[in-house]
């Protein structure tokens, strides 16, 4: 080993001292590490630093801006809960002063109102003309100066406010209407200090939180005093007075501002930031920023030398092999590239008419009219004459086409080398020109990118039938293909025409045969007259076991999936359709398996793969892709079974029998099934849409929708029977969903099954 880099370190040494042709790939490697290091370095380093700070005040104002949203929806949510509460009929003066039941039901009508929004702490109402100073909460009665501060509360105005309470509370006030009351809310105030306060990212800071008349409503610091905050915030106010600077400067540290302002409240938001905590990151980049660049400058050069070192040699080599063999004698000083190329120019000079030869094979030319013929692009008048210049001899009166496929060919290119494939493919060409001596004789092509070979026969006249031959050559071939070469193949027998320029017909009917391995499975013998044609004239689709199988992917159940597929599968396998309708249903049920998972948003590992696999027609057989679609079926329903809710797994079906129990029940609906069965009708609704992938109300509405077809297509009853029979009130709502769902009203739905299928032009 020491000796060998000894010898070559001497022989590039020696290569060096003369050559012009190292010099420049060092050069130019050396050139092109500098320019690009210093156009990336200037770019990045003029604009690195204000690109971290922006980033981190970016980082801040978007999360004060999420904040902002959150209290904005919070306060949308109070305002719509006070409206719904100023509607409650059970929350009216007259019902709650009626008797000591009047009050109870208040209370739990309030936390009912509570419940529904994590952001409420406990929600009040006060009425000014009650005579006993009454404030009605979710947490239960009190007196108004028990729960607030001050007495005289006509005055207050709508918004958050905390002069009412001296327990430190946050409140929202909502005035009813015409100033006879108003309703309380009170805030979890922890929880919005804890969010607003994890806004600043670590950094040391202060946020501050103003109403609309630029009073304080909240104030957060991070790693300050009291005393700080308010020193900062009265910087912030004089800076607000002078058109909002982006910076302020308190105790001589400066801190950048950034105001946001919502348009629902009216509330401004502030952040408050450390200028200098936020550069300290920018000076740390930069020193690691010089010390990359330095490093890579350097690795460069020596890269640069080594490659050109490596790319120095081989042509080193050659301008000495070059020389050494008297190809073509230079100066040693010379230019190395340009020896060899004026060498290879005499050898090319040289061996220009064994080039010609070669390129006048008559193989290839072979070849070429083959494929011509196959694609019907010779002129029927001129195919003798230019067959003859191919040695092409077509002196049989019949001609037909057999198309021999590679069943597995993923296995054929990993089990063989490139070199090898092309010696088996080869082979198998010259073996059916051999077997084809039987009935007359024939040459073979590759055809489909090498994924099979094309046999062109010229067939003498037989007493028999002309097919039966073909069909024993196509059954002997695959036998030797399998004994001798272990493969398996697929063979398309075209028809027997008795004109030379029908090539391409037969060559196109032993295609449309081929194509029929989808359903007839791999390794067969299949004839184009064999094919049997559909003569039904119904469009035929496995409609009810698609939804099925979108039901049972929805729920995550594995099983039932892989059945519903099996069963759809063997039955599009036994209809009486052409191909074509076969090829049409296989890809529309990849595009439904698809749609399914993209509209339920499943990640699944190597989807992409699978999806190209099922979609890019590398199946062949309804065996691969029925493995496929099993495969991919049962990702989803894994992914969908392991997201399902551990609890309450009996509740499923006992909410199914409810439904299915009192769909007919008009009032039956989120609110009763929920008392029903003790749950908040939200808990129900999520619950049931994480089994079954559907919402609880389109779930009564879908089991009333299939009774109300099975009346229409059994039964003469008339539209209003079958609405009320079915569970819905208003005749016109029910004709709407029906529409909306089938796409034809009900009474055109009842003609159009009754009257039987419709013909269908061919």
């Amino acid at each position: 080993m020491r000796s060998w880099m000894k010898s070559w370190c001497k022989e590039i040494g020696h290569g060096l001292k003369h050559s012009k042709r190292f010099y420049h790939y060092l050069f130019s490697y050396v050139l092109i590490v500098v320019v690009l290091l210093f156009i990336i370095s200037s770019v990045v380093y003029g604009s690195f630093i204000s690109v971290i700070q922006n980033a981190a005040e970016q980082s801040t104002t978007t999360q004060l801006r999420q904040i902002k949203e959150i209290v904005d929806t919070r306060v949308k949510e109070m305002d719509l809960t006070a409206l719904q509460i100023t509607l409650n009929p059970a929350l009216t003066p007259f019902m709650i002063s009626q008797d000591g039941y009047g009050m109870y039901s208040a209370v739990n009508e309030l936390r009912k109102y509570r419940s529904s929004n994590g952001f409420i702490q406990d929600v009040a109402i006060y009425y000014e003309r009650n005579e006993q100073q009454l404030l009605y909460a979710s947490s239960g009665t009190y007196k108004l100066q028990n729960y607030l501060t001050s007495d005289d509360i006509s005055p207050i105005t709508k918004g958050i406010n905390k002069r009412l309470d001296d327990k430190g509370r946050l409140l929202y006030v909502h005035p009813l209407p015409e100033k006879y009351g108003l309703i309380l809310f009170v805030i979890k105030e922890q929880e919005l200090r804890k969010m607003i306060r994890s806004s600043l990212n670590g950094y040391s800071g202060f946020i501050y939180i103003l109403d609309d008349q630029d009073s304080p409503v909240m104030s957060v610091s991070n790693h300050d005093s009291e005393n700080k905050m308010a020193a900062v915030f009265e910087a912030v106010k004089q800076a607000s007075q002078e058109a909002m600077k982006d910076t302020v400067t308190v105790e001589g540290k400066p801190y950048s501002v950034l105001p946001i302002t919502s348009e629902t409240t009216g509330w401004s938001y502030i952040a408050v930031l450390d200028q200098g905590q936020l550069l300290s990151k920018v000076n740390e980049t930069r020193t690691i920023f010089n010390f990359a660049v330095t490093a890579v400058l350097l690795i460069g050069i020596i890269m640069a030398i080594v490659f050109s070192i490596r790319n120095y040699r081989p042509i080193r080599k050659l301008a000495i092999i070059v020389n050494e063999r008297g190809i073509f004698k230079t100066p040693s000083d010379r230019d190395e590239l340009k020896i060899i190329s004026e060498a290879f120019g005499e050898i090319a000079k040289e061996n220009e008419s064994l080039s010609l030869e070669l390129k006048s094979q008559a193989a290839l030319l072979k070849e070429r009219y083959i494929l011509a013929l196959l694609d019907g692009k010779l002129d029927g008048h001129l195919i003798p004459e230019t067959l003859g210049h191919a040695s092409l001899r077509f002196d049989k009166p019949y001609y037909a086409v057999l198309l021999f496929r590679i069943d597995d060919i993923q296995a054929f290119t990993l089990t063989h080398t490139s070199s090898m494939q092309d010696v088996i493919r080869y082979s198998l060409v010259k073996m059916l020109e051999d077997l084809a001596d039987e009935v007359g004789h024939g040459y073979g092509v590759e055809f489909l990118q090498g994924r099979g070979v094309a046999l062109v026969l010229n067939m003498r006249a037989e007493r028999e039938d002309l097919l039966k031959p073909l069909v024993s050559l196509a059954d002997k071939a695959t036998s030797l293909f399998r004994q001798y070469y272990s493969l398996t193949v697929t063979v398309g027998v075209g028809g027997v025409h008795d004109d030379i320029a029908m090539i391409h017909k037969s060559f196109a009917q032993a295609d449309y045969a081929l194509r029929h391995k989808l359903v007839k499975g791999a390794g067969k013998v299949i004839a184009y007259h064999e094919i049997k044609q559909s003569k039904e004239n119904t469009i035929w689709y496995p409609l009810d076991m698609e939804k099925q199988l979108v039901m049972a992917i929805k729920q995550g159940n594995g099983e039932e999936a892989e059945s519903v597929l099996c069963h759809m599968m063997s039955s599009v396998a036994a209809q009486p359709i052409s191909i074509e309708q076969v090829e049409y249903i296989c890809f529309d049920m990849i595009n439904t398996v698809i749609k399914t998972s993209v509209e339920m948003n499943i990640p699944l590992d190597n989807a992409d793969l699978t999806v190209e696999q099922m979609f890019a027609s590398r199946f062949e057989t309804f065996s691969e892709l029925e493995r496929l679609m099993i495969d991919y079926c049962q990702q989803i329903c894994n992914y969908v079974a392991s997201q399902k809710d551990s609890k309450n797994r009996g509740l499923l079906e006992q909410l199914r029998v409810f439904v299915h129990e009192h769909y007919t029940d008009p009032s039956i609906g989120l609110e009763s099934i929920a008392d029903e069965f003790g749950f908040s009708a939200s808990y129900l609704t999520r619950y049931f849409k994480n089994q079954t992938g559907q919402s609880l109300k389109h779930y009564i509405d879908q089991v009333r929708m299939e009774k109300a077809k099975d009346l229409l297509i059994h039964s003469d009853k008339t539209l209003g029977d079958i609405v009320q029979e079915v569970g819905y009130v208003d005749p016109t709502n029910f004709i709407r969903k029906f529409k909306k769902l089938e796409g034809v009203t009900p009474i055109q739905y009842r003609t159009i099954v009754q009257s039987g299928p419709l013909p269908v032009s061919k």
